[in-house]
């Protein structure tokens, strides 16, 4: 995997974060108060990776005070820029962060139907725990995931 330059994401991202959300998610995505809220307030760990002035992907993880379990909240790359590594860099390097904090586990939770981001995470390890019948926009299934940590 190449090496990114993989950064903080903060609200002055707001408005990059939001376009990716509507991007890769155009039935699910976040708005633009959620994120807000998010990156402000929540207790959440937000990374981008940026080039030449463009956000090309980023993830955010929630984290539970009291809980050993991180909260995969959102990963998406550009589609200009999928296929490069971006998304798994993204995803490592949470994992470290969830570790370092003492989680054994990360959790997700994907659309039943979105199979590229389904072998991604099984590729990397995560493993289908639970079928989540009308969990998303228009009565769509999901899938919750997760990975126990080493």
């Amino acid at each position: 995997m190449a090496a990114y330059d993989i950064q903080p994401a903060t609200v002055t991202d707001l408005d990059a974060l939001a376009e990716l959300e509507r991007i890769g998610f155009p039935l699910d995505q976040y708005s633009n108060e959620r994120l807000k809220y998010l990156l402000k307030h929540a207790n959440a760990s937000s990374y981008k990776v940026e080039a030449s002035g463009r956000i090309q992907a980023y993830a955010m993880v929630l984290w539970r005070r009291a809980s050993r379990v991180g909260h995969l909240y959102s990963i998406v790359t550009h589609p200009d820029f999928q296929g490069r590594g971006l998304g798994g860099a993204l995803l490592s390097r949470l994992e470290t962060d969830a570790a370092a904090r003492g989680c054994d586990r990360i959790r997700l939770e994907v659309r039943a139907d979105n199979t590229t981001a389904i072998r991604f995470y099984l590729d990397r390890g995560y493993k289908v725990v639970k079928e989540l019948p009308g969990f998303y926009s228009e009565d769509a299934p999901g899938l919750r995931m997760a990975k126990r940590l080493q």
